[in-house]
């Protein structure tokens, strides 16, 4: 199976308290694609996304991450592939210079300085934020931040970098921004989202969740096409589309 490939099979997951998050889930995303995964609040697409990078591990079921299912021994490899971005920053970023925060996972894995210093530069570039290096994480701006914490992700080479709510909290001009970013990586992607322009402008295909299920899933401009499933699950039709 291809780098970058994930396969999700019937997986339900409940949290202690009882509460069911996700019911017979499956949904499979092939290498390279870029996937939105669409829904209201309490859909599960958070709880998903933390079972997809091994921080949570199915009630039932099966997650597979290029082949290689994930299991207590296996979720320290399977990181290794999988890269998450928080929804928040400031979760992301605690070093004291930007640098030493997109150094810290490459550090972490014990590469020595000279690849780590190749994989920083890498990472911030393709983020946009060279510049950014020597800077406290505090002093940036929140669309610098997120650009950060993304290059923070990169900086591990994942196949699949998987991103919760990117664009919250960003004026218009971050969001192109951030458009531009995601659009230039060649790695799986599958992002959380309730900015369904934003979806449009990076994405070629959606999953839409709602109470803990895969209620449909198809070409994103088809799935959002459709008013009346929109507004069943209480989305709307995003701006981009309305002319259409």
């Amino acid at each position: 199976m291809n780098a970058g490939s994930i396969e999700v099979v019937a997986v339900s997951f409940d949290y202690p308290d009882g509460t069911r998050a996700l019911r017979d889930v499956s949904l499979s995303i092939r290498a390279g694609e870029a996937v939105a995964l669409v829904g209201p609040n309490g859909a599960g697409k958070t709880t998903l996304l933390l079972l997809l990078t091994g921080c949570l591990f199915p009630t039932s079921g099966t997650v597979r991450v290029d082949g290689m299912e994930l299991r207590p021994d296996t979720c320290t490899e399977l990181r290794r592939r999988i890269g998450f971005v928080f929804q928040d920053p400031d979760d992301q970023l605690f070093m004291p210079t930007v640098w030493d925060d997109v150094a810290f996972g490459p550090r972490n894995l014990g590469y020595g300085e000279a690849e780590v210093a190749r994989r920083v530069r890498a990472a911030l570039d393709a983020v946009g934020a060279a510049g950014l290096a020597e800077r406290p994480p505090y002093r940036l701006s929140v669309g610098q931040r997120r650009a950060v914490s993304l290059a923070t992700v990169l900086a591990m080479e994942p196949s699949i970098v998987v991103l919760d709510e990117p664009g919250a909290g960003l004026d218009p001009r971050g969001r192109r921004a951030l458009a531009r970013i995601l659009l230039d990586l060649s790695c799986t992607r599958l992002m959380a989202t309730h900015d369904l322009d934003l979806a449009v402008a990076t994405c070629r295909r959606a999953i839409l969740l709602d109470g803990g299920t895969v209620v449909a899933e198809g070409p994103l401009p088809d799935l959002f096409a459709d008013e009346a499933l929109m507004d069943a699950h209480g989305l709307e039709r995003p701006a981009s589309l309305r002319h259409h």
